[in-house]
């Protein structure tokens, strides 16, 4: 059940956050057209500072993306076929010959339907 909400959670609230997301990244893309059109206007300056400006490649963003994807895929087909194994907990008892047995977690043994 607590799971069920969870998973309610954050299909509510992700778009919501996906939304927020693409809204910001608008309005950074905006700034960024415009620092680059005021730069188009100004004089070329050359500089000489020895900063390295090189970007991670590509592919790295590719992949970060692909196992994104793929963990949310691989989590969401967990959640949605039921992938835990139903246990109960069998607390320590004594057996007919007065051995004491402890606490152990079993299966569930479901009866089949009649």
């Amino acid at each position: 059940m607590i799971r069920n909400i969870l998973v309610m959670i954050v299909f509510f609230f992700g778009p919501a956050l996906l939304m927020f997301v693409a809204r910001s990244l608008f309005f950074m893309l905006r700034i960024w057209l415009r620092r680059k059109l005021k730069q188009a206007a100004e004089p070329q300056v050359i500089d000489i500072t020895p900063v390295s400006r090189r970007a991670l490649p590509r592919w790295f963003y590719v992949l970060s993306v692909m196992m994104g994807l793929l963990s949310a895929a691989l989590a969401y087909q967990y959640l949605a076929t039921d992938g835990a194994e139903k246990k109960v907990y069998i607390p320590a008892h004594l057996d007919e010959q007065g051995n004491v047995v402890p606490g152990h977690w079993q299966r569930l043994q479901t009866m089949p339907a009649e």
